[in-house]
C-alpha cells in the first residue's frame, strides 16, 4: 500500500492479535504447525452426528439446503453455548452475511470452541483473507472480510489512513457535481 508491503499471514496476524496462539516450531519449516482444529479441518473427516447432537437442541438436526443436503444448522436450533459462540465468530472470526444459519463448514468451528478445543483465529483469518483476495481477482462482487481487522492492521504498520470528511455539500450531487 503505497509502497509499504503489508503481510497478512498467520503470524503477522498473531503477533498484532496480541500472540494468543503460540504453536510450537515444525519439523519442517516449510510444512505449517496445525492446531487441533487445523489438522481435523485439514482432513475435513469431521463426525457430523455427534457435532449435530452436541451443538443443536435435543431433537433438532441440521435442516436441508435448496439442493436437499442436511448442512445447515438453524440458529434457533442451537444450545446456548453454540449459539453464543456462533454469533460471536460470524460477528468478529468468521463474518458472514447470514447470521442466522451455519452451514457444514462452520459448525465444527463451533463444536470444537465449545469442547474447549486448540483454535488458531489467527490462521483462520488469515485463509479467509487469502480466499477473498483470490476470488476477488475472478469474482468482481467479492466483499472485503474483516474489514476493520484489515485497517486496523493497516495503521498498526504505520499506513496513514484518511479520516471521513465533516465537509457539508451546499448542492445537490448529479451527473455533472462540481461544475
Amino acid at each position: 500500500m503505497r509502497g509499504i508491503t503489508i503481510q497478512f499471514d498467520r503470524d503477522t496476524i498473531n503477533e498484532y492479535l496480541g500472540n494468543p496462539f503460540d504453536l510450537p516450531p515444525g519439523e519442517d519449516p516449510a510444512v505449517p504447525v496445525l492446531c487441533e482444529y487445523g489438522e481435523k479441518a485439514a482432513t475435513g473427516n469431521w463426525p457430523h452426528d455427534r457435532i449435530e447432537r452436541e451443538i443443536l437442541l435435543p431433537g433438532r438436526q441440521y435442516v436441508p439446503s435448496k439442493a436437499g443436503n442436511r448442512n445447515i444448522a438453524a440458529f434457533a436450533d442451537m444450545t446456548v453455548r453454540a449459539a453464543v459462540v456462533f454469533k460471536f465468530l460470524v460477528h468478529n472470526v468468521w463474518p458472514k452475511s447470514h447470521v442466522t444459519t451455519a452451514t457444514k463448514v462452520v459448525t465444527p468451528l463451533i463444536w470444537k470452541i465449545c469442547r474447549g478445543g486448540e483454535v488458531d483465529v489467527a490462521r483462520i483469518v488469515s485463509e479467509e483473507l487469502k480466499h477473498m483476495a483470490l476470488s476477488g481477482v475472478t469474482r468482481p462482487e467479492t466483499r472485503i472480510t474483516f474489514s476493520g481487522f484489515v485497517m486496523g492492521l493497516l495503521q498498526a504498520k504505520g499506513v496513514e489512513i484518511p479520516m471521513p470528511s465533516h465537509e457539508q455539500l451546499t448542492s445537490p450531487m448529479t451527473s455533472i457535481f462540481g461544475d
